[in-house]
């Protein structure tokens, strides 16, 4: 990255926005070089950041994060973080010899808020769950959809995709229209439909 991006993230959090960064990011400019200054320098004020250090585990082995007292597995990276005032701890390291420092990290900033999500998952459940308190917090509704299943909204209309090798049967309210496939998605099948009440994107 460059200050130019952090500087257009920055604004995007104290109008409203709600950013989420994850380990490793801004750790080298826009030509792969690492910065000479510490390690993540220019986000580290906007991720609430003081300083930070990386681990990462032998492939057999695997360390503990702490979310809101569930414990999460870990061992491809995990940045340690030293958080600045005023920034919240979500999350700790829950074992080795850094056991109890943060892991993952949330700040206000005007209007928005900046997460960092420290430690890096195999499963991507840590990751999925910081992910949804973001959303909780930030009062926007969340769906549950089957691993391999992705649904989005764009130009004011739903698609949803089924990328497993089952039948998915997906949640369409009575009323919306379907202009391609159907609830019941095969393999690789799409469904496009139109909500008439959805007004949010107007």
């Amino acid at each position: 990255l460059d200050n130019n991006l952090v500087e257009r993230w920055t604004e995007y959090v104290k109008n409203g926005g709600h950013l989420i960064l994850t380990c490793r990011t801004g750790q080298k400019d826009r030509n792969a070089k690492l910065w000479e200054a510490p390690l993540a320098a220019p986000i580290h004020q906007l991720a609430g950041i003081n300083s930070l250090y990386y681990d990462h585990l032998p492939h057999n082995l695997y360390g503990k994060v702490d979310f809101g007292g569930m414990e999460y597995a870990w061992n491809n990276w995990a940045d340690v973080l030293t958080p600045s005032a005023g920034t919240d701890v979500w999350a700790v390291y829950a074992d080795q010899f850094y056991k109890g420092a943060a892991s993952v990290i949330h700040r206000r900033l005007g209007k928005g808020t900046a997460t960092y999500i420290g430690t890096d998952t195999d499963d991507g459940k840590l990751e999925k769950e910081v992910v949804r308190r973001v959303y909780k917090e930030a009062g926007v509704p969340t769906e549950d959809l089957p691993y391999g299943v992705v649904k989005e909204w764009r130009d004011g209309f739903y698609i949803a995709l089924n990328y497993t090798s089952d039948i998915q049967e997906i949640a369409i309210p009575d009323e919306a229209e379907i202009l391609i496939g159907s609830a019941r998605l095969e393999p690789a099948g799409v469904v496009v439909w139109k909500e008439q009440s959805d007004d949010r994107h107007k």
